[in-house]
């Protein structure tokens, strides 16, 4: 599973990354590039930026990398109930 995830990352460039300052969630859409075993992923932002903010008060994040675009096609509507 783990080489699956290492694969996806290393494919995909673009990602949503979620921090929190206090109980409130903040999403950002971010470009992203990854070391070669993929071991870190790196992202670049402003110091002035929320995100940046949220960082520092609470390291805690969550990454999406979105996979929807492999799953196109008439075959997705049909599992909708």
């Amino acid at each position: 599973m783990i080489q699956l995830m290492k694969k996806l990352a290393k494919e995909k460039d673009i990602c949503v990354l979620a921090t929190v300052s206090g109980a409130k969630p903040h999403c950002s859409l971010m470009v992203y590039a990854t070391d070669e075993d993929c071991s870190e992923i790196y992202m670049a932002t402003h110091r002035s930026t929320k995100k940046f903010k949220n960082l520092v008060e609470n390291p805690s994040v969550s990454l999406l990398i979105d996979t929807r675009e492999e799953h196109k096609g008439p075959d997705v509507l049909k599992q909708r109930p």
